[in-house]
């Protein structure tokens, strides 16, 4: 499977926040219920994932130049 990457907005991004946050308080019953919870896994599991693609990458400054021994 190809993984292709899309920024996506901050709007997008709390929407989704706030559509995981409110999906707790749905009232369900029967097989709504699993719906629901596979729902609510897969949106945090995106949104976990989303969070760490977007994290601003750390750069290593590594020294390549050769010190002289004195």
């Amino acid at each position: 499977m190809e993984n292709n990457f899309s920024k996506i907005n901050q709007q997008c991004l709390q929407n989704l926040i706030e559509i995981n946050n409110a999906l707790p308080l749905v009232e369900t019953k029967g097989e709504s219920t699993m719906l629901i919870y596979k729902i609510r896994l897969t949106l945090s599991a995106t949104l976990e994932q989303m969070r760490k693609d977007n994290q601003a990458e750390e750069l290593i400054n590594i020294d390549t130049t050769k010190k002289e021994a004195k």
